[in-house]
């Protein structure tokens, strides 16, 4: 169904986003976060659901940073709450939504390019998948689309004071132009790429748990040239896990080229591996998988959550699995526990990319839901959340 509204809170029962009807995070109207965050932060951007039903947050605290842009030639479009918008006039926008889906779909009112951002569950319950086609329908070659996505870190439970990693290096990634740690920059395309030096550090992509300070992670893509009526198709993440090896067993399942960890600080003043690790990331933007993929399909640490494809009543989609779990803070995961082998990366890719974006003559979601593996995650009670209410913000 179509409706006018300003957005939606989606959930699959372990990843909870608020999502704008222009594709970008962060919308009011949620339950308030776990308290010891010393903030019950109620906005949502994007969210981790502990085992006892409490949430934490990683983007909404403060500054609601976080938004993308894309130009055509030139002239662009972008959505970010806290940096600013494109003006309505130069662009018509359609939302759809589902308890567990949203798509934002955008066209230049100047004919150039449509914009499409689908929201759905991917193949792990740990990451929110976001299939991003951009599609010229100008009558004519377009030869510069960069596309620009930002986000400003704020992880729980010491929000404005995390470690974050950038990766990789973007000369090893074929679309990727530049990275860095300024998730507070204009999501235009054509505005300047800037950096928070931290240190000696220019803060500049890649780099690994850089911090904690108050930063986030920006990334810079270049899709053109495109033939008119020619489209380009990747995809981007949003998640959590428990801890880092959790978060890079997730991203081993969906093949991650390019990506961005938000930490927590310990009560040291250093990086915390607990009770939370946020994901960013991008797949098939021209670049190598950077983490091998588990030998199954069982992330750790998070509620038991069996997904199943199954066609979805209000967005044409071959991505939208039925999910255990309802909109709202009534959500309580199970605890059951499992053993899960931890996965380490694999080495950095080498320069010649492989895994470039697809570019097609057009593209719609398929009605007919391709067959997907049974996910079944479990998280150990022993996983519960430790917190460090030193560094909670006063």
């Amino acid at each position: 169904r179509q409706l006018q509204v300003a957005g939606a809170i989606i959930t699959n029962g372990l990843i909870k986003l608020g999502v704008n009807k222009e594709g970008s995070l962060n919308i009011p109207g949620g339950k308030p976060t776990n308290s010891m965050d010393g903030r019950s932060e109620t906005r949502v951007g994007l969210r981790y659901i502990f085992p006892d039903g409490s949430e934490s947050e990683a983007t909404s605290y403060g500054c609601t940073c976080e938004g993308w842009g894309v130009g055509a030639n030139g002239e662009s479009v972008y959505f970010n709450t806290a940096s600013g918008n494109v003006g309505s006039s130069v662009y018509t926008n359609t939302f759809t939504y589902t308890g567990s889906t949203a798509r934002s779909t955008l066209e230049y009112k100047s004919r150039k390019l449509r914009v499409t951002h689908d929201y759905h569950p991917s193949r792990t319950p740990n990451l929110y998948e976001v299939t991003v086609t951009l599609e010229n329908i100008s009558g004519n070659t377009i030869a510069d689309i960069p596309y620009r996505r930002v986000f400003d870190w704020d992880i729980f439970p010491t929000p404005f004071s995390e470690c974050t990693t950038v990766q990789p290096d973007p000369s090893l990634v074929k679309n990727l132009v530049k990275s860095s740690n300024d998730g507070f920059m204009s999501s235009n395309p054509y505005a300047t790429f800037s950096s928070r030096a931290y240190g000696s550090a220019s803060g500049f992509g890649p780099f690994t748990d850089l911090g904690p300070q108050d930063h986030g992670a920006a990334f810079q893509f270049q899709f053109g040239p495109l033939a008119t009526g020619e489209s380009v198709t990747f995809n981007t993440y949003y998640g959590a896990a428990a801890n880092e090896a959790g978060a890079k067993e997730a991203l081993g399942i969906v093949g991650a080229e390019v990506y961005s960890f938000g930490k927590p600080k310990t009560a040291s003043g250093g990086c915390a591996d607990t009770p939370n690790v946020y994901i960013f990331a991008f797949a098939a933007v021209g670049g190598e998988k950077l983490f091998t993929e588990p030998p199954t399909l069982v992330p750790s640490h998070s509620p038991s959550i069996s997904l199943r494809p199954s066609s979805a009543p209000s967005l044409k989609s071959s991505y939208i699995p039925s999910i255990i779990s309802s909109e709202g803070p009534s959500e309580s995961p199970s605890k059951n526990p499992s053993d899960i082998p931890s996965i380490s990366p694999i080495a950095i890719p080498s320069k010649t990319p492989s895994d470039a974006p697809t570019i097609q003559s057009s593209y719609e979601p398929s009605t007919s839901p391709s067959k997907k593996p049974t996910i079944t995650e479990s998280r150990s009670p022993s996983s519960q959340p430790s917190f460090f209410p030193s560094d909670a913000p006063t």
